[in-house]
Formats: C-alpha cells, sequence, structure tokens
C-alpha cells in the first residue's frame, strides 16, 4: 500500500506530507505503513483513494479486479 500511495504522489507531483495535510492525515502516517508499525485503517484508505479519484480496488490491489473480468 506505501508504494502505491508514494507512486501515486510522484504522478501527482506531491510529497507524501503534502497528501497527509491535504487529507487531514497526522503527519508521518503513511511513512508508519512503509515501517509496518502500523496498517492503514479503511476510512483513511477511502479518502486516500477518493483524493486520487480512483478505486479502492486500484489503490488496495493496483488494478480494477473486476474490469478484468468483465464484470
Amino acid at each position: 500500500m506505501y508504494e502505491r500511495v508514494k507512486r501515486l504522489c510522484e504522478e501527482k507531483g506531491i510529497s507524501l506530507h503534502q497528501l497527509e495535510m491535504s487529507c487531514g492525515l497526522a503527519n508521518g502516517l503513511i511513512a508508519k505503513w512503509k515501517n509496518m508499525e502500523t496498517s492503514p485503517k479503511l476510512m483513511t484508505v477511502m479518502i486516500i483513494a477518493d483524493y486520487f479519484e480512483i478505486s479502492l480496488d486500484k489503490l488496495v490491489y493496483g488494478r480494477d479486479r473486476y474490469a478484468a473480468k468483465g464484470k
């Protein structure tokens, strides 16, 4: 999850800190995912997916799981 969020930030030209600030998340929260200090909560994942205007599947799995299966 950390790597996907980091990549999305890079593509958008923002830092992880800027994402945290924009989404109202605690400073350094996303870095804790990288270090396995904590796991992302569903609400946080939803907020980040909404920020990037992508589906939860795309954020969590890196692809839209059901779109590829034609469902």
